[in-house]
């Protein structure tokens, strides 16, 4: 399987805030088999104790240590936001 394949890219996404943001980027990674839907709440929980943001509308979100048994296999989504949303205050 591929680190990243077209069932896990959406472009032209909206989203209400970040945590809405993080939410359908892991329903990407739920849906193609590549975790379980756990993890989505450790990304969140993850983006709770530090930010994910990297700059120029670029955010890695991701799980935390204790999520490591909700991965089924290795696998990265993009989800595109054209109009981008208020990550950080």
């Amino acid at each position: 399987m591929a680190i990243l394949s077209v069932d896990r890219i959406k472009v032209q996404g909206s989203a209400l805030d970040k945590e809405d943001a993080i939410r359908k980027a892991g329903e990407l990674l739920v849906s193609s088999g590549c975790v379980t839907p756990a993890y989505i709440d450790g990304m969140l929980a993850r983006e709770k104790t530090m930010s994910t943001y990297l700059g120029n509308g670029i955010a890695i979100p991701h799980g935390e240590f204790d999520n490591r048994a909700d991965i089924i296999s290795t696998g990265i989504s993009v989800f595109q936001i054209p109009n981008g949303v208020q990550w950080n205050e």
